[in-house]
């Protein structure tokens, strides 16, 4: 989280006289981020939460103050992103569908604040927090399928500077590759004994797609968090979940002496066809990377945080 972009723009300020020596002062017109009031007769815990997420950034963008290297909209730079932040994490609760029309309107209210004023740079930073947030592959809020509704706008909006139009439509392309609820790629690999198996080929009511590298700290990490969940193991051993484990890059004699590392209960294969660097089947932007799919292999997260994805399953059984 720390890593999220610092957002930088031009000064604004009211000038009022009275000052020490004769020179104006500036005051600064600030103001807290608004709070949503839920009605009290939205009583389903449902129906309040998205009233919540339908109207988290009406006032925000109603008000009024600077932009500058510590304010957006008279409201403080990290207040806004933290409350980016809560409102992605909340946006994370439903299902996929209505959490993109939310990102996508919100895209139209940044749109709109920034017609609003041209000169503004509102819709510059507020599109940069937006983009590290759920494109950033460090991010633990990160979904390419709540990101491509809003760099698709972004390629269209007036308002996108037209040298940034390449990437973003590259990442456009992206991530419109095996979005939510579609049929994940098959593809062979082969195990540690020589032994070649399909993704199709295994049968569990939950897959979770695992592309790692031996001697990568941040995959023993997700490791150790899916060991240390417990809950996994118990539904491994009763066929509902499968983890699939694929190396993909080329140092095979590496993978082969580090095999033995990772759990005996997973599928622990290599590409040996070197398909999926070419990025037909799969776009794998960094590693590791974690997709879950459901008993059909349709993709039900793509490229997401473990602590989202372990969270979801043990939801799943205890539902």
């Amino acid at each position: 989280m720390k890593a999220f972009v610092m957002m930088l723009c031009l000064c604004a300020a009211v000038v009022s006289c009275g000052s020490r020596g004769g020179r104006p002062s500036v005051e600064v017109r600030t103001r807290p981020f608004p709070t949503v009031s839920v009605p009290a007769m939205l009583s389903d815990p449902a129906q309040r939460a998205d009233y919540l997420v339908t109207h988290y950034w009406d006032g925000f963008f109603k008000g009024t103050g600077p932009s500058d290297t510590g304010y957006v909209l008279g409201v403080r730079r990290d207040e806004v992103r933290d409350n980016m932040m809560a409102y992605l994490s909340i946006l994370h609760g439903f299902e996929v569908p209505r959490a993109a029309d939310a990102v996508s309107s919100l895209f139209d209210q940044i749109e709109g604040c920034q017609a609003r004023d041209s000169a503004s740079l509102v819709y510059e930073l507020m599109t940069s927090l937006v983009e590290t947030c759920l494109y950033d592959p460090n991010s633990p809020l990160r979904s390419e399928d709540l990101y491509l509704p809003f760099v698709r706008k972004m390629i269209e909006s007036p308002f996108t500077s037209r040298d940034k139009l390449p990437a973003y439509r590259f990442e456009a392309e992206k991530c419109s590759m095996n979005p939510y609820g579609s049929k994940a790629p098959d593809f062979e690999f082969k195990d540690a004994s020589g032994r070649v198996h399909t993704l199709y080929g295994i049968d569990a009511g939950w897959t979770l797609l695992f592309f790692s590298n031996p001697g990568c700290h941040a995959c023993q990490g997700i490791v150790s968090e899916i060991e240390a969940a417990g809950f996994p193991e118990e539904m491994i051993a009763s066929g509902d979940l499968a983890v699939v484990n694929i190396y993909i890059d080329d140092e095979i004699d590496r993978w082969r002496a580090a095999a033995g590392e990772y759990p005996s209960g997973w599928y622990n294969g290599y590409d040996f066809r070197r398909v999926m660097n070419d990025g037909s089947l799969y776009y794998v932007r960094a590693i590791p990377s974690l997709y879950l799919l459901d008993a059909d292999k349709r993709v039900i997260m793509k490229d997401a945080p473990t602590e989202r994805v372990l969270a979801f399953l043990e939801n799943a059984i205890n539902s």
